[in-house]
């Protein structure tokens, strides 16, 4: 397909579907969202996210909101377990929130109203339509290369997740943007490249508001992205506004993730994600639902090698969470002669110590739309997307196995890295 759809069928409503949907009503073309979350809004898990260049050119494209989307970060710096601020680095970069971001795409997809938006803008004139429809899960996929003089169509199968009432719809493309677990990417049989799954460590999550912390506390994260370096652990922190759009001094929120290793299958795996009813889940425990001996044991076991402001934020972060972190990647990006593409982390999941993942999502939003536009071709775009994606892909195994593994293996991974970077420059299949 080498020009903007008609109609599509976008399954998953999160970052990436709804940044595909976005792009894509602003060219006309009738857009569907199929989102197998109930609510009409989805949750944010308490997760920041970093603005790259992509999403403001994403933005700056497509967002008639106008909202403030994140807080400039002029630079970061390391801690070595209890020696503070080792050394610094100086760079920009805008940090925000996955909840007030996806509340700005939404109101720009479906002038979805909340309060960082409460007015949405009307839609531009040439504008397809759109319908976001929640609780929704699909559960097939059909082709007819016969329905049509152009390439034939898409029949999407799908269920209400409350009722089980079976439906359909047909269109001239299907966006897979359901994330890692992804249906879509199942049902194509999408190849995926050998090493991906789970990371062999979990991230605990969690946030405090900066007026709960210390004055000291406070002025340490303040000054940019804070890293702290531990025992084959390490954790990351940055200042981030609220979900809904609150960037004042008493509303602006200490964000941190902390990678720990855990084994696969073990039993510190099965207490860690049995929850305070006894279910055991299989990649996140909400906030809210983590154990308290669970958490009071994993903190404690490196607490004792952190500087005093990263010790003070995870024992005063009431509700943490924790999610397993895996990977993913494809070797291929589009199926059914180019009328099914995968987006985002159901195409490619990086490991999330960039903090680049939406960052990426939206620049494989913007490629897959020079193809549609007919402004390269398809192999160019499958290449362009392929190198970005594995380029990331190895550079967050590196970045986590350095922080997080052996010598031997990061080394390791840093050869394998070194012959991607020979097969891409010499033009070779990557």
């Amino acid at each position: 397909m080498t020009a903007p759809p008609r109609s599509v069928v976008i399954v998953g409503g999160s970052l990436a579907g709804l940044m595909c949907g976005i792009q894509l009503k602003r060219q006309g073309t009738n857009v569907v969202i199929l989102e197998q979350d109930s609510r009409a809004e989805r949750m944010s898990h308490a997760a920041g996210i970093s603005l790259g260049s992509n999403i403001a050119e994403f933005l700056r494209r497509y967002d008639d909101t106008h909202t403030l989307a994140g807080i400039p970060s002029s630079g970061s710096h390391i801690s070595r377990r209890t020696w503070a601020k080792l050394f610094s680095v100086k760079f920009e970069r805008q940090l925000t929130s996955w909840g007030l971001l996806y509340r700005i795409l939404r109101a720009n997809l479906d002038g979805l109203a909340t309060q960082p938006c409460p007015n949405p803008p009307a839609p531009r004139p040439g504008d397809g339509r759109v319908e976001y429809r929640a609780g929704q899960r699909v559960t097939g996929l059909q082709y007819d290369a016969s329905a049509s003089g152009e390439g034939g169509k898409m029949t999407v199968l799908f269920e209400d997740v409350a009722t089980g009432k079976q439906d359909s719809i047909t269109a001239d493309l299907v966006v897979g943007a359901d994330g890692i677990h992804s249906t879509v990417r199942r049902l194509v049989q999408a190849p995926v490249k050998t090493g991906s799954g789970y990371a062999g460590y979990v991230v605990w999550r969690g946030l405090l508001p900066v007026k709960s912390a210390t004055p000291e506390t406070a002025a340490f994260f303040a000054e940019g992205i804070a890293f702290q370096t531990l025992q084959r652990s390490y954790m990351v922190c940055y200042i981030i506004p609220t979900d809904d759009g609150g960037f004042g001094p008493g509303e602006r929120l200490i964000n941190w993730v902390w990678y720990f290793n855990v084994a696969d299958g073990s039993r510190e795996m099965d207490e860690i994600f049995t929850d305070v009813h006894g279910i055991k889940h299989n990649n996140t425990v909400p906030a809210g639902l983590v154990r308290s001996e669970v958490w009071d044991r994993c903190r404690e076991s490196l607490t004792a090698q952190m500087t005093a402001p990263f010790r003070e934020i995870v024992r005063r972060t009431a509700e943490p969470f924790v999610t397993k972190v895996n990977d993913v990647l494809c070797t291929e990006n589009s199926f059914y002669d180019g009328r099914v593409v995968l987006v985002g982390d159901a195409f490619a999941c990086v490991r999330p110590h960039f903090g680049l993942a939406t960052d990426h999502a939206a620049f494989q939003c913007l490629e897959v739309m020079k193809l549609w536009k007919g402004e390269v071709s398809r192999e160019a775009w499958r290449r362009e997307v392929m190198v970005r994606s594995k380029r990331l892909w190895f550079l967050s195994i590196l970045l986590g196995r350095y922080g997080l593994d052996t010598w031997g293996s990061f080394l390791g991974t840093v050869w394998a890295y070194l012959v991607f970077v020979v097969r891409w420059k010499f033009g070779w299949k990557v």
